[in-house]
């Protein structure tokens, strides 16, 4: 039946007119009607972008881009992209789909007269809709806190309840604040210097030393270098006193709480206290990558495995695109019994041979692992770890000549990693222990493994070993995690 038999004509008349309702067009048109689409949950905070400034500030520009993320990370149920990937997919032309987010916030930024002119737009990700749109302008002093702003405008755009930002964790002092933002771009910037960050930051904590997100930007600095193999005394005592000082100013900081928990974590090996910190950093900021990382690398130490996974998601969720982060959580699955080479996929470099090699040598086929080995050796190993752990296959399966054919080649590591590979080559136990023992005095960062790598499975009911262990807050019962 057409639409026009069905027409209802009604008496009514209007200015001489009759109204006519068509009942089926009606109900055609109000049918058709979409319902709205849900707020997104997931956001990137794409790069901001100098717009005409009589100076370069490309140095501000990225630096608030990561003091933004971190804020819009306090958003409950929101999820942020993480500041690495971040800033890796900026000239992707679909930076949404490379970090599987709903919405992307772009922002542009005008200088003049210290007079700083911004302008926000919320995307959707797929479609482009706008969702939120804002200019301001703001003047020097204003920026030290814009970026608290501009989190509790994205909140309201997203139908979020209102983030609890540090308010602790600040600075009123421009100068300092400005030197701070100089070290955290350096700190980010492609091909930018650790050296150079933690120059920047020490000058913005020695101009106001109550400056807690400056200290705990020091902290953060000072222990990567720890862990990229540059440990001294003075390092670790100053890396310490950062991490310290940034929770003792900045209670409602997860950024401090997240360095502490590291340091306390790789360095001092308090388990309990480490853990303590990275959970009070997550409850403040869920999408902090690094926290979530040390968090699981943790729970994975403390044989937690189903927990850790959970958090090795979260962490190469946040930061698909750092390729350093993906790497080692191939590790960390692994060692925490939930590698599989689909995890692998799209992780640029993982060594899937010798993963795999390594979980079927763990389940004990070790002709398969061999054969996986082979093909291991043959895409070649880029890292002590990787020698070590391809020696500890061949081992395991009968081939000590193989493995120290490997072992040949390894050099560096650290401490601890060279003590691993001491027991390998089946060396006087006495000079594994000494190794160990330096390991421990030096504060090296891999202790945090000594329970779970393979390659000390000889050593674990020796007195000597077992006294170490105990003293860096482990069980004297503990073994690895392949059983």
């Amino acid at each position: 039946m057409s639409n026009l038999m069905v027409c209802l004509w009604l008496g009514l008349r209007r200015s001489n007119r009759r109204l006519v309702l068509c009942l089926p067009t009606l109900l055609v048109c109000a049918c058709s009607q979409p319902a709205p689409a849900p707020k997104p949950n997931s956001v990137a905070i794409l790069p901001i972008r100098a717009g005409s400034s009589a100076e370069p500030i490309d140095w501000l520009c990225r630096a608030l881009t990561v003091d933004l993320i971190d804020a819009a990370g306090t958003i409950p149920s929101l999820h942020v992209a993480g500041p690495v990937s971040t800033l890796a997919a900026a000239e992707q032309k679909d930076p949404g789909a490379a970090l599987n987010v709903e919405a992307i916030l772009r922002t542009e930024i005008d200088e003049k007269g210290s007079v700083f002119k911004i302008r926000l737009q919320l995307l959707r990700a797929s479609s482009g809709e706008v969702l939120g749109k804002h200019e301001m302008a703001r003047g020097s002093e204003e920026m030290i806190r814009v970026h608290h702003e501009i989190a509790k405008l994205l909140a309201a755009w997203l139908a979020k309840d209102a983030p609890e930002l540090p308010m602790k964790s600040g600075t009123a002092d421009l100068d300092a604040h400005y030197l701070y933002w100089r070290g955290l771009s350096e700190r980010f910037r492609p091909g930018g210097k650790m050296e150079s960050a933690i120059e920047f930051y020490e000058q913005a904590v020695q101009r106001d030393s109550y400056y807690a997100a400056a200290h705990a930007r020091l902290a953060e600095a000072r222990l990567a270098q720890l862990r990229s193999g540059r440990l001294s005394p003075d390092g670790v005592n100053k890396a310490r006193a950062a991490a310290r000082r940034a929770v003792e100013l900045g209670q409602d900081s997860a950024v401090a709480h997240a360095a502490l928990g590291a340091f306390l974590l790789w360095i001092d090996w308090k388990w309990a206290e480490a853990s303590l910190q990275l959970r009070e950093a997550l409850d403040w900021q869920p999408s902090n990558a690094a926290a979530n990382q040390d968090y699981a690398v943790l729970l994975t130490a403390s044989r937690r495995f189903g927990d850790a996974l959970t958090h090795i998601d979260a962490a190469s969720r946040l930061e698909p695109l750092d390729i350093p982060v993906n790497q080692s959580n191939q590790w960390l699955r692994l060692y925490a019994r939930g590698w599989s080479p689909d995890n692998a996929r799209n992780v640029p470099r993982a060594p899937v041979a010798l993963l795999s090699a390594l979980s079927e040598s763990f389940a004990g086929n070790h002709a398969k692992a061999t054969e996986l080995a082979t093909t291991a050796l043959q895409d070649g190993l880029e890292s002590p770890i990787e020698i070590l752990h391809a020696a500890h296959v061949w081992r395991s399966a009968g081939r000590q000549d193989r493995a120290a054919q490997l072992l040949e080649k390894f050099n560096g590591g650290g401490p601890l990693l060279q003590a691993a590979a001491s027991a390998l080559r089946m060396s006087d136990r006495e000079e594994v222990i000494r190794q160990v023992r330096a390991a421990v005095d030096q504060h090296d960062p891999n202790v945090v493994w000594i329970h779970l790598l393979p390659m000390f499975d000889s050593l674990r009911n020796d007195s000597r070993f077992l006294q170490i262990v105990s003293q860096i807050g482990l069980t004297a019962d503990e073994k690895s995690s392949v059983e």
